[in-house]
């Protein structure tokens, strides 16, 4: 019986050794690493300052051609955008943003069908997890995630069962590649109308507790805030126009400035074609 017990014993050291030695070094290369994600992006940035940056989700990533508009203003901004990132992805982007000594004058977020969302998008928030120490983004997913408390405590466990997204292939991905300028770089979509069913923009709350810190931050911080709404083909209800104009402290429009079909990949989302001339849109009628 001691012989078994000292066998189980061995065993129980031996993974829990691999277990911390997997933690440690998955997290090393995501701490390491500045061009992975938007969050370890802005993460990794200290003491920058900005003209502009957009925030949002794929809305903002494959709509905002910011290299185009820094080429015509002469202005220094970014287009931070993470596909499926909601408010409180945003509202963690500008907390770690600042908390790094880093300054923007004007914040853009896109803000349309993510209204309804208060919790983490699990397609976007996962990419944070590997940073779960980090007290802003525990304090992200601690309302909304009973499991958090183990995904930061258990070594290795957060990895292992989101290991599709922020597994091995993502770890050597990370000690691979570490180009910032190609991370950022504007990559629209190609296709053309994949995909035409309406967005449900219907306003389901009245308040999301997210963008109201959002709005107070940026008071506290002396930034310029500013929401708008980018182009759908079709929707299948447009009260959020009023709403957001007289709930949103400045609201800008552009959700039917495109109707050409041929410039959408869906009915979300633009393509190249639409993603330049919105691009020019938004410089004619917010940065100028």
């Amino acid at each position: 019986m001691r012989a078994f017990i000292i066998y189980i014993a061995k065993w129980i050291l031996i993974l829990l050794v691999l277990a911390f030695s997997f933690d440690y070094i998955y997290t090393k290369s995501y701490t390491e690493n500045k061009s992975r994600s938007v969050y370890q992006i802005i993460r990794g940035m200290k003491h920058e300052k900005f003209d502009y940056i957009f925030l949002g989700s794929s809305r903002v990533k494959r709509h905002i051609n910011h290299e185009l508009i820094n080429k015509q203003t002469g202005l220094k901004g970014l287009n931070l955008g993470l596909s499926a990132a909601g408010p409180s992805e945003v509202l963690l982007y500008l907390e770690t943003f600042i908390a790094n000594n880093n300054s923007a004058k004007t914040i853009y977020i896109e803000i349309g069908d993510k209204w309804n969302q208060e919790y983490p998008d699990s397609l976007a928030s996962v990419y944070e997890l590997p940073f779960v120490h980090d007290t802003e983004v525990y304090n992200l997913f601690s309302p909304y995630d009973k499991y958090i408390s183990y995904k930061r405590n258990i070594p290795y466990y957060r990895y292992a069962i989101n290991s599709t997204k922020i597994g091995y292939r993502a770890v050597l991905a990370n000690f691979a590649d570490n180009n910032i300028e190609k991370a950022l770089k504007f990559r629209p979509y190609k296709e053309t109308l994949l995909n035409t069913k309406p967005i449900d923009t219907r306003i389901k709350i009245n308040h999301n507790i997210c963008i109201d810190r959002i709005i107070d931050f940026c008071k506290k911080h002396d930034i310029h805030l500013v929401f708008f709404t980018s182009p759908y083909l079709k929707v299948n209800d447009d009260g959020y126009k009023t709403f957001f104009k007289v709930n949103l402290p400045e609201y800008h429009d552009f959700s039917g400035s495109i109707s050409d079909s041929t410039c959408y990949r869906d009915a979300l989302h633009l393509n190249e074609k639409g993603a330049d001339r919105f691009t020019r849109m938004v410089v004619d009628s917010l940065m100028k």
